[in-house]
C-alpha cells in the first residue's frame, strides 16, 4: 500500500484581538467551512482591491503609530494561517510597499468579515 505525501503549507502568524477571532471563528464554524481555505479565497480576491484602493504609501510615522497602537490592544491571539506561500508573499509585498500593517490588516479584515451586515450598513451611515 502506497502512502500519500502531505502536502505542507508554510504558516504564517497573525496577532488578533481575541473578540474579534471569536465571532469570526463562530461565524466560520455556523456555515460549515474552513478557516485557512476560505482567508485563501478572501484574500485572492482582497489583495487586487487592497493594491488599487490604497493609492499612496502611509507614512513611516503613521505606520509606527498604528504598530504601537496595536501592540498596547490587550487581548490578542497568534493565529497561525495555512495559506498558499505565493499567496503570502504578494500579502507581504503590498504590505511593504504600502507600509500597511500587517496584523492591523489582518485585524480588520477578521472585523469585516465577523460583524453582520446590518453592523456595517450602520457604520456608513453613523461614521460621519
Amino acid at each position: 500500500m502506497a502512502s500519500k505525501s502531505l502536502k505542507t503549507v508554510p504558516k504564517t502568524s497573525v496577532q488578533i484581538w481575541q473578540p474579534i477571532l471569536d465571532k469570526l471563528e463562530a461565524k466560520i464554524k455556523r456555515a460549515c467551512l474552513r478557516r485557512d481555505p476560505y482567508l485563501e479565497k478572501v484574500l485572492d480576491t482582497e489583495l487586487d482591491y487592497l493594491d488599487d484602493e490604497v493609492s499612496l504609501a502611509n507614512s513611516h510615522a503613521s505606520f509606527d503609530f498604528v504598530s504601537s497602537r496595536l501592540r498596547q490592544l490587550g487581548n490578542r491571539k497568534l493565529v497561525s494561517l495555512a495559506l498558499p506561500p505565493k499567496l503570502t508573499t504578494r500579502l507581504n509585498e503590498i504590505c511593504m510597499r504600502k507600509r500597511i500593517v500587517r496584523d492591523a490588516f489582518f485585524n480588520r479584515l477578521f472585523l469585516l468579515l465577523a460583524v453582520r451586515e446590518h453592523g456595517i450598513r450602520w457604520a456608513r451611515g453613523h461614521g460621519k
